[in-house]
């Protein structure tokens, strides 16, 4: 129901300028809709695992039921679980760490961003292809050819260290 300039005037003084300008209604009702669907809202979740193989699971389900509560593409879930199965399983063969990992991510409607905090030896990136002639024996190599994996599979990522505390910032367009 659209209300006119005329049919403003009989409302109350204190709510009239909203219906009488078409502009401030249509921001009215933005805003609105905002508070009932919570568009442009980033979804933020935390959890904690351990430096373990079977961790890798558990992040995948933690990841894949966000993401469909989220209503994420499942496209872009698949290369998240991809990429952090790829960390998970670097850090238990190549020692990184022996602490708990902190894993935050965070979902909007244009990008979904999972950040992994540990203290512990970093990832270097960017990351050149391994050289598979010497990949079944050089453990460098194998983490070489992780990095290279994980950049694959992310749209954007960094590693930032300070102090032996590492944060992996992994980024995926959504």
């Amino acid at each position: 129901m659209i209300i006119t300039l005329r049919q403003a005037m009989w409302l109350p003084s204190w709510i009239s300028p909203v219906f009488s300008s078409s502009l401030a209604t249509g921001t009215l009702t933005a805003v609105f809709l905002n508070l009932i669907f919570q568009i442009g809202m980033a979804k933020k979740v935390y959890i904690m695992v351990k430096p373990e193989i079977r961790s890798s699971d558990l992040l995948i389900d933690f990841l894949e039921k966000n993401g469909a509560q989220w209503g994420a593409r499942p496209e872009v879930i698949a290369k998240a679980c991809a990429a952090v199965n790829e960390f998970i399983e670097a850090v238990v063969e190549h020692a990184l760490t022996d602490q708990d990992i902190k894993i935050e991510i965070v979902f909007d409607e244009f990008s979904l961003d999972v950040q992994l905090f540990y203290q512990g030896e970093p990832m270097k990136f960017p990351c050149d292809p391994p050289d598979l002639k010497r990949i079944l024996d050089d453990k460098f190599e194998q983490l070489k050819l992780s990095c290279y994996l994980m950049e694959r599979h992310t749209d954007k990522i960094k590693s930032v260290t300070k102090n032996r505390f590492v944060t992996l910032h992994l980024h995926f367009e959504h």
